[in-house]
């Protein structure tokens, strides 16, 4: 399923704080007032500042590695940055943590993979430097009176400290064991860092560089912000589940204040000396009177609050919605003003070849998003359960089965309409779904408990039930055999099942942690991706052994055949890439970047395109397969494309000079063992955002 690959994303522990003076806010009770869209672009926001100079709102996304740059006049996305080293070349650098210098004008990010700040130019959006820092850089602090900028290193256990006038790193202070918040105080230039894993604040003096002294605080610290009027500063506690108090005149923790489950932001408003906490544990942000030490208020927020930031002109605090990739917006009445979504939990995606509709899976919105092949615009969104994942298209019939993971439940969508007529319920959670289209009946892997449901797709009805093994996840169906396949990773096979008795007929056995499985009816051959071995299993379907293990990248994870080529194409999670199998001998002829954590994916033989989905930059990449399955003339009217260069033929997937349909000799011909690939993405919708060159 993709768990292993996504993993690393739990090493990401930051905080962006701003602070500074603010209107009052009388003593009404603050709520959330607005959702704010960062469209598609926007993945687990982090790191979130506000620079008071353009009125302008930065958001760190962690998954995408960029920076949702919105305008809070209007609520609205106006620039999507990219920023890291890694990004650049379709790896991941993890944006999370972010800080504005408002003398110089400039926003600084950390990118907690490649080990940089990235320096962006509020008045251009342009990165105009990359600072290469410590290990594993993460929170982010600026004093705007020295243009320093301080990022908390969490794997070095350091500060960098950045001089922002010449954008080098002028000293490196060590401290507590992984830091994972910073602020500082612009007043008495003092620096303060928390150490998540010493239970520690470290105290540095911003002149010399130098810790001057350490404070014990609760347990887990993450967030710290200051009052420079009162000369406080408050530190969440994570794992103690409330704020250590500190002043800052003594170095000495004065009070503990209880907050919600799991705080991890924490921002102040010096003018009514109020603290923001929020509480990644409880979607809630809890409103604490500084003076009195005593719960305001708790708002309800999005899902996952990790970074506050404070506007100190309007008075308004804004939270990242880690879990819920989106921005709560609270006024100084304590309320929630906007939400600002993003179009986290992409994960499956499948093909109607009839319509050329593209259908995936976004588990954040829990809905399918329909997408237009030909324009790649979306068309519009059907609902579904919770947590939808794999899905699956019956072209004869144009209906849309869609596996609701958290829901144990398969919502079946109208294509003609993009309307959800039924949802029908499972014994389990849904992870793997295949069609036969001869047949009308669906297949759906399930675990807790593990089995194969067979629904009947005119009556939408479970009509069997087969069990199989644990973990069970991947299938694929042969409509012209009416042989079912289905991965077995606890027993590292593949069973075989007869359709029309719906029964295990073999068992096969294939490579380490098998997890999907494609077939071509043609030639009658099945592909099983193995996790754990980084490679494929061939499987014949006459004497149901393997007759090849093709070795691909790391972690494959989705596979699809299209079948007007014979060419296979696996995603593999880990290597950021998409390995193409030729299926006459069984042998790579290609291997390409294709965005970052190819989960699944998806072939429309039609139109000899694939569509991968990825993961963790919730876009979907487009293959254009220009191939032959059997060796065709060479032409004489046009020049032909060599493998791994990059195509600049229409979108619409017809190379340039073709006249002929799609399955014509011209195309075969043309474009034998060529392969072009273009990503799409976009705030609006999904728009070609760039072609990349192959790797071969």
């Amino acid at each position: 399923m993709g768990i292993r690959s996504l993993a690393r994303l739990v090493l990401i522990g930051t905080l962006a704080v701003v602070f500074g003076l603010a209107s009052s806010g009388a003593e009404a009770q603050p709520t959330v007032v607005a959702t704010i869209p960062l469209g598609w672009g926007g993945h687990q926001p982090t790191g979130i500042a506000f620079n008071p100079n353009n009125d302008r709102l930065y958001v760190a996304n962690a998954a995408s590695d960029n920076v949702s740059v919105i305008d809070m006049k209007t609520n609205t996305v106006i620039a999507t940055v990219a920023v890291g080293r890694e990004s650049v070349r379709g790896l991941s650098a993890f944006a999370v943590g972010i800080g504005v210098d408002t003398s110089l004008n400039r926003v600084y990010v950390t990118n907690f993979q490649d080990g940089t700040v990235s320096v962006i130019d509020a008045a251009t959006n342009a990165v105009r430097a990359t600072i290469p820092v410590g290990n594993g850089p993460a929170a982010i602090a600026v004093n705007p009176d020295t243009s320093r900028v301080y990022v908390a290193n969490q794997f070095g256990g350091s500060v960098s400290v950045i001089d922002g006038s010449s954008g080098t790193v002028v000293a490196t202070v060590p401290v507590g064991e992984w830091p994972a918040g910073v602020a500082v105080n612009t007043v008495t230039n003092t620096v303060y860092v928390t150490s998540e894993l010493g239970n520690e604040l470290s105290v540095i003096h911003g002149h010399g560089d130098y810790v001057v002294a350490k404070v014990r605080v609760g347990d887990g610290p993450v967030g710290v912000a200051v009052n420079p009027t009162t000369n406080r500063i408050y530190v969440a506690n994570s794992l103690s589940n409330n704020l250590s108090v500190i002043d800052g005149g003594r170095n000495a923790a004065v009070a503990t204040i209880p907050a919600g489950t799991e705080p991890r932001g924490v921002a102040v408003d010096p003018a009514t000396n109020r603290i923001y906490v929020a509480n990644q544990s409880d979607d809630s942000v809890s409103v604490i009177d500084a003076a009195t030490r005593k719960l305001v208020t708790t708002i309800p927020v999005g899902d996952g609050p990790f970074g506050i930031a404070v506007d100190t002109a309007s008075g308004r605090s804004y939270v990242s919605n880690r879990w819920g990739s989106s921005v709560s917006v609270i006024d100084s009445t304590n309320s929630v003003v906007a939400t600002i979504p993003t179009a986290e939990g992409l994960l499956g995606v499948a093909v109607n070849p009839v319509t050329d509709h593209i259908y995936v899976t976004n588990s954040a919105r829990n809905e399918v998003p329909v997408i237009d092949g030909g324009t790649g615009s979306i068309l519009g969104a059907a609902p579904t359960g919770e947590g939808p994942y794999a899905l699956a298209v019956n072209p004869v019939t144009s209906r849309i089965y869609v596996g609701n993971f958290f829901g144990n439940s398969m919502s079946v969508i109208d294509g003609t309409s993009d309307s959800t007529l039924q949802t029908i319920a499972l014994g389990g959670r849904p992870c793997g779904v295949a069609v036969n289209p001869a047949t009308d009946r669906v297949y759906v892997t399930s675990d807790s408990p593990s089995s194969l449901s067979v629904i009947d797709g005119a009556t939408n009805a479970v009509i069997a039930t087969v069990s199989l093994g644990e973990s069970l996840c991947g299938v694929a169906v042969n409509p012209i055999t009416d042989r079912i396949y289905v991965a077995d990773p606890s027993r590292n096979s593949a069973s075989v099942i007869d359709g029309a008795t719906n029964t295990v007929i073999a068992t096969v056995p294939v490579g380490s942690w098998p997890l999907e499985v494609a077939v071509n009816p043609s030639s009658n051959r099945i592909y099983v991706t193995n996790g754990d071995s980084s490679s494929v299993s061939v499987i014949a379907g006459v004497t149901n052994r393997v007759v090849a293990t093709v070795p691909v990248e790391e972690w494959p994870t989705g596979v699809a055949v299209n079948t007007t080529t014979n060419h296979i194409f696996v995603s593999n999670a880990n290597s950021d890439t998409v390995s193409v199998i030729d299926g006459a001998n069984d042998s790579v002829i290609n291997t390409m970047f294709a965005g970052k954590n190819p989960f699944k994916i998806a072939a429309n033989p039609a139109r000899n395109k694939i569509y991968v989905i990825n993961g963790t930059s919730d876009a979907v990449s487009v293959i254009e397969d220009w191939g032959a399955a059997i060796p065709a003339a060479t032409p004489t009217t046009a020049a032909r494309s060599q493998p791994g260069s990059v195509i600049t033929g229409p979108a619409t997937g017809n190379g340039p000079g073709e006249t002929g349909g799609v399955f014509g000799s011209l195309r075969l011909g043309l474009w034998l063992g060529g392969i072009g690939l273009t990503i799409l993405g976009g705030i609006a919708g999904l728009t070609v955002r760039h072609r990349r060159r192959l790797r071969g």
